[in-house]
C-alpha cells in the first residue's frame, strides 16, 4: 500500500470516527430534546385541562352556594332540592351535597334523601367547613369542589359536589396520543436530518482526506521521481518545489547530489564509445566463464553473433605456443594477471588468430570476482614479418 493511500485511510478514518461521534452525539441531543419537549407539552396540556376544569368547578360551586342560602337559611327542603337536582344534571356532576355546619348531608339532591345524614370529610369540604373558603381537590377520578354557604358573617352550611374526570382523561389521552404522533413526526424528521447531514459530513471528510493526504505525500512522490531521474542519469533537473522546511532541505540535497556524481561518473554513452573504437577485440566473461559481451572488432574478428552468446571462455582463447593449453577461470586463478601472453584467438569457423593475451578480475580478486576481462591484440602481421626476417638472415648466411 502506497503512502498517499495509507495517508488517505488513516485520515478517512479519523474523521470518519470523529463526524459519527458528532453525529451520535447530536442524534442523541435531539432526541432528548424531542422526548422533553413532548414530556414538557403534555405535562402542559395536563394542567391546562385540569386548570381549567377547577375553574369551572369553583365557578359552579360557588354560583350554587350562593342561590342555596335564602332555601337553606328558610330550610326550604323543595327549593333546595330543586336547586340540587338541576345541579346535578349538568354534564360531568357526580354528586352534589348540601352539608351541615357538623358536616352531615342535609339535601343529595335525590327524593329519598339516601345519603342524609352522611358525614362527609373530603379534603375540599373540610377546606370549605373550616376555613369558610372554597375548597377544590384533584382526586384520581373526581375533582371535588366545595363552597360555604353564608349570609353575610354567618355560615349555614357548605355545598359539595364531584366532577367526574373520565372524559377529561379520555380527552387527555387523545390529546396526548396526538401530541405523540406529531413528536414521532418531528423525531423521525429530525434523525432524518441528523443522518443526512452526517452522511454529508462522512462524504466532505473523505474528500478532506484525500486532498490533505495528496498535498502530504506529493512532495515525496516528487522525491521520488527525482531519485528514478538520478538512477537513469539524468542529472540535470529543476527543484519540482520550494519549501522551507526539511522536506525543501532534502530536495535541495538530492539535486546537489545529482550535480556531484555527474562531475564524477564518466557516462555509460561515453565508455560504450571508447569501447567500440577500441582497435583490439575485448571481451568480458563471467565467473562460470560464459561471454557477457564484447566489443564490436572482437565480434567481427571471431564471427561472434550479436547480443548474450552461450560461448564459453576456453572456446574463444588458448594459450602456450601451440595453443593446446585450456585457458578458464581456474587457469587465471592458477596465475594470477597475465600481460601480453601468447595465444590464440579461435574463430567461429575453427581458424586460429595469433594473438597477445591479456587479463584481469573486475573488483577484485580473480576468485572473488564476477567479471573477467580479456583484451587481445592480433599478431599475425607481426609473426608473418618475423618469419620474412628469420628467412632473409638465413638466405644471407648461406649467401
Amino acid at each position: 500500500m502506497r503512502l498517499k493511500d495509507r495517508y488517505t485511510l488513516v485520515l478517512a478514518a479519523l474523521v470518519t470516527g470523529i463526524a459519527v461521534a458528532l453525529g451520535g452525539a447530536l442524534l442523541y441531543q435531539t432526541r432528548t430534546i424531542a422526548n422533553d419537549l413532548q414530556s414538557s407539552g403534555d405535562r402542559v396540556m395536563r394542567d391546562a385541562l385540569y386548570g381549567q376544569l377547577k375553574r369551572h368547578g369553583h365557578a359552579v360551586v360557588t354560583h350554587l352556594a350562593f342561590s342555596l342560602t335564602n332555601p337553606l337559611y328558610q330550610l326550604d327542603m323543595a327549593a333546595i332540592y330543586d336547586l340540587v337536582r338541576n345541579a346535578r344534571k349538568q354534564n360531568g356532576i357526580k354528586y352534589v351535597y348540601v352539608v351541615d355546619l357538623d358536616g352531615k348531608v342535609l339535601h343529595d339532591g335525590t327524593s329519598r334523601l339516601v345519603h342524609y345524614g352522611r358525614k362527609i370529610s373530603d379534603p375540599a369540604t373540610l377546606a370549605a367547613l373550616n376555613g369558610g373558603q372554597v375548597g377544590i381537590h384533584l382526586g384520581p377520578r373526581t375533582l371535588m369542589a366545595a363552597a360555604p354557604i353564608v349570609s353575610g358573617s354567618e355560615r349555614f352550611g357548605v355545598v359539595s359536589l364531584g366532577i367526574d374526570l373520565s372524559a377529561i382523561q379520555n380527552d387527555i389521552l387523545i390529546l396526548r396520543d396526538s401530541l405523540n404522533e406529531i413528536g414521532d413526526e418531528h423525531s423521525h424528521t429530525l434523525v432524518i436530518t441528523v443522518l443526512t447531514l452526517t452522511g454529508g459530513l462522512l462524504i466532505l471528510a473523505w474528500m478532506l482526506s484525500v486532498v490533505v493526504a495528496r498535498n502530504l505525500t506529493w512532495p515525496i512522490d516528487q522525491l521520488s521521481r527525482l531519485t528514478k531521474r538520478i538512477a537513469q542519469r539524468d542529472y540535470d533537473f529543476p527543484l519540482p518545489f520550494e519549501r522551507g522546511d526539511e522536506v525543501g532541505d532534502l530536495a535541495k540535497a538530492l539535486r546537489s547530489m545529482a550535480q556531484d556524481i555527474k562531475g564524477k561518473t564518466v557516462s555509460r554513452d561515453y565508455m560504450e564509445s571508447v569501447l567500440d573504437h577500441m582497435l583490439d577485440p575485448l571481451f568480458v566473461f563471467l565467473a562460470d566463464g560464459s561471454l557477457e559481451t564484447a566489443n564490436p572488432i572482437a565480434r567481427a574478428l571471431l564471427g561472434l553473433p550479436e547480443g548474450k552468446s552461450d560461448v564459453k571462455l576456453d572456446e574463444l582463447v588458448r594459450l602456450g605456443e601451440r595453443s593446446e593449453e585450456r585457458f578458464d577461470v581456474s587457469y587465471i586463478a592458477r596465475r594470477g594477471k597475465l600481460e601480453s601472453v601468447e595465444g590464440m584467438l579461435i574463430k567461429r569457423d575453427g581458424n586460429r588468430i595469433p594473438a597477445l593475451i591479456s587479463t584481469t578480475a573486475m573488483r577484485g580478486a580473480i576468485h572473488e570476482s564476477d567479471r573477467l576481462l580479456v583484451v587481445a591484440r592480433d599478431i599475425t602481421e607481426r609473426n608473418q614479418i618475423e618469419q620474412q626476417l628469420r628467412q632473409a638472415q638465413k638466405m644471407e648466411a648461406v649467401g
